[in-house]
Parts: C-alpha cells; structure tokens; sequence
C-alpha cells in the first residue's frame, strides 16, 4: 500500500543524556512500522553518547536539534518542526506494543474528535503491578487532577496552532496543556480502549511528585472556577504524599 495512503504522523522525542535507553527506544518506534513517519529529537544538550547513537538512525525525513532545554521548551521546539498531521510523544523507556500507532492513528481518523488516549500498564524493575485505566469521563476530572495516560496521547496537529506548552511549567506541563485545551478551547478526545505500552514507573513526574501537585494546583487555580474544591484536593494529595514519604524513611532508614 502507498506511504502516503497514511497520514502524516510526528513523533517527537525530548531528550537528555539518554545513552542507556535512545537506542531502545528508537528500535521500538520503528518496530511500529508506522508506513508514513518523521521522528524529531530534541536533545537537551547531552554531555554523553545520546547524539552518537541517535545519529545511527536518523533518516532524511527525520530531524535531530541539541540545545539547552526543559522539558516543556524541547515539546514546543520539537511541534515547530513537526511537518506531520499528527503529533505523539515518545519517551525513553516507554515499551509501545506491536500497532499502537497505526490502530491509533486509524482509530482517531475515523472519529471526529482532536485527540485520542489509552490504558497503560505499569512495571517496576520488570514486574508488571497493574494496568492504568483511564477513568470515565476523563475530561470533567481535568482541573484537578491529569486523568489522562499523557504517554498515549495522539493529538491532530491543529491543537497546536491554538495552543502550546507553557513553558513555566517543569513537571506537571501535560496537565497544563489539556486543561488550557480542554477547557479554554474546547479540544475533545476519544479513548482508544487498549492498553498502549509497557510503563516503567518512576519517571520525573513521580520523582518530583511534590511539584507536580502544585503545578496541578496552579493551573487548577489559574483556569478552574471552583478555587476550594482545587485546594482541597491539592491539600489531600499532598497529604498522602507526605504520609508515603513517612513510610518510607520508616521503612528505609537513612543511616549516618
């Protein structure tokens, strides 16, 4: 079948001392055999072997920047040389299974809505813990919290010319990005019900956990209407990230 019987699809891979981890996850976006696809990398200025191994696949459609970055910068740099119709984020470390992309793809195309979202299934140092579903009515629970699996989200590209990443957010700017287009510009999404990659938890999000809650809290404030419900839900969730904390010096105690 002909390439371009496919739409174009961007995927955009915001990088930073990866040397472990690129090359793995380069071979498993290409194992998607995606027929009709243009990789962007934006490295963050990597002082290891990152540029070396992504060099090795990099093909003439494919686009590869290195510069100082944050993680919300390397989105939008990486949105301003995308040339796809669709745009999805990569991530080292995220395991796509075999089709997500193209059962993705095909299934947004069919809908007539902006973005689409699926399961996940969580590891820790390869053992799986759950799968991570994403809840009923996803778009109502948005100000207060990020109901959505960010890792799986497919987005047409016309969200973008209404609305980018706000660049002041470190942690919690896939949060801020859905509310804005959600609830300032009306974007809609379809859940897509497979569960889309093998998930390593972990990541920034939790290793920052304390500043992810209170970005959420930010935007919630800045965006939302109902300012006590943002902060009680703010206070709860630090709460419980307090108690876990405890547990785990009690746990693990620090030993001078």
């Amino acid at each position: 079948m002909n390439n371009q019987s496919f739409p174009f699809l961007s995927v955009i891979m915001a990088i930073k001392n990866e040397e472990l981890r690129v090359e793995g996850a380069l071979q498993n976006l290409l194992a998607q055999n995606y027929p009709n696809l243009q990789i962007v990398i934006v490295d963050g200025d990597s002082k290891d072997n990152t540029i070396d191994i992504v060099r090795r696949y990099i093909r003439h459609s494919d686009v590869l920047l290195s510069q100082p970055d944050t993680p919300s910068m390397a989105k939008n740099i990486g949105i301003e040389y995308a040339n796809g119709d669709l745009i999805f984020f990569h991530n080292c470390g995220d395991i796509l299974y075999d089709g997500y992309l193209l059962g993705a793809v095909t299934y947004l195309n069919m809908s007539d809505r902006d973005f689409l979202y699926a399961d996940i299934d969580l590891y820790q140092g390869g053992r799986r813990l759950s799968r991570c579903i994403t809840p009923e009515f996803p778009e109502n629970r948005v100000l207060y919290s990020m109901p959505f699996n960010n890792q799986t989200i497919l987005f047409k590209k016309k969200m973008f010319e209404r609305c980018r990443y706000d660049e002041d957010y470190y942690v919690a700017n896939d949060h801020n990005f859905m509310i804005r287009a959600i609830k300032l510009y009306g974007f809609r999404g379809i859940k897509y019900d497979v569960s889309a990659m093998r998930y390593e938890v972990g990541g920034l999000s939790q290793r920052l956990e304390g500043t992810a809650h209170f970005e959420i809290l930010k935007s919630s404030l800045l965006i939302g209407e109902k300012r006590t419900r943002a902060i009680i839900h703010y206070l709860s969730m630090m709460f419980r990230y307090c108690l876990r904390k405890v547990k785990n010096t009690i746990k693990y105690p620090i030993h001078t």
